[in-house]
């Protein structure tokens, strides 16, 4: 955990701040991420996501306040509801929801906040846009192709970049195909371990393995027990159909 000087602002008093010299318009906004739930290090950013009553798009931007590296969503009630409701639900990753639902809204709460906090917490709830079997089948077939790269990789190198999509896969894979929110990146583990903790050190343990010691047995083992309720691996008389209009006359 970070340990801040006295002297130092606190991610509210930052977030004060930032609304007032750079976002004096908004209705609201909500401050939140690791540096809120006292868990930052010192690489970590201040995550706020600002609402106005409108804006010509929504956007993402990154700048600092003083040493403070901040990541800011911006949008309206509009451009908010979209991606909550439609853009991350079909995407299946519900950062933006999370960061809502936990978020501290500035300068205070309000009826809007209330609002906007209840319309994340209804996304969460229902979960991701289902996979359709297109989607489920394509997953597999990527994971079996990673895994078959694998077994036999023509370098050292190739082989870590291939594991390292593999993870990716697998968690998404294990993640999506059971109906529940994805992660990506760094928070991949930290979801796994909320919803799945048998999962996770079965996740930490077999990349463990692969990564110090070259061993693909546990990966493979892992892959097989994650795949097995959907069909298995899928390489064999796998077919994806590109839309028939994905053409370009000479």
């Amino acid at each position: 955990m970070m340990e801040h000087p006295p002297n130092m602002p606190t991610a509210v008093e930052i977030a004060e701040v930032v609304k007032r010299e750079r976002y004096p318009e908004a209705s609201v906004v909500f401050v939140t991420g690791s540096m809120v739930r006292g868990a930052a290090t010192p690489s970590s950013d201040l995550d706020l996501v600002v609402v106005f009553d409108s804006v010509e798009r929504a956007y993402r931007e990154t700048f600092r306040y003083t040493d403070v590296p901040v990541e800011a969503y911006v949008h309206d009630i509009a451009t908010l509801r979209y991606f909550l409701e439609v853009a991350d639900r079909r995407d299946g990753v519900a950062g933006l929801a999370l960061m809502v639902d936990e978020g501290i809204p500035i300068p205070e709460t309000s009826h809007l906040s209330e609002e906007l906090q209840a319309m994340a917490r209804r996304v969460l709830a229902i979960g991701p846009t289902a996979w359709s079997n297109e989607e489920l089948d394509a997953s597999r077939y990527m994971i079996s192709r990673f895994l078959e790269d694998l077994a036999a990789p023509r370098s050292h190198d190739e082989g870590l970049a291939t594991a390292t999509s593999l993870y990716a896969a697998l968690a998404r894979h294990a993640f999506r195909a059971r109906g529940r929110w994805a992660a990506t990146g760094k928070e991949i583990p930290r979801r796994l371990r909320a919803i799945a903790p048998d999962l996770a050190a079965s996740f930490a343990d077999a990349f463990a393995r692969l990564f110090e010691r070259g061993e693909t047995g546990p990966v493979t083992d892992l892959a097989d027990g994650i795949l097995a309720p959907d069909g298995g691996k899928l390489l064999d008389g796998y077919r994806s159909d590109a839309p028939a209009d994905w053409r370009r006359p000479l």
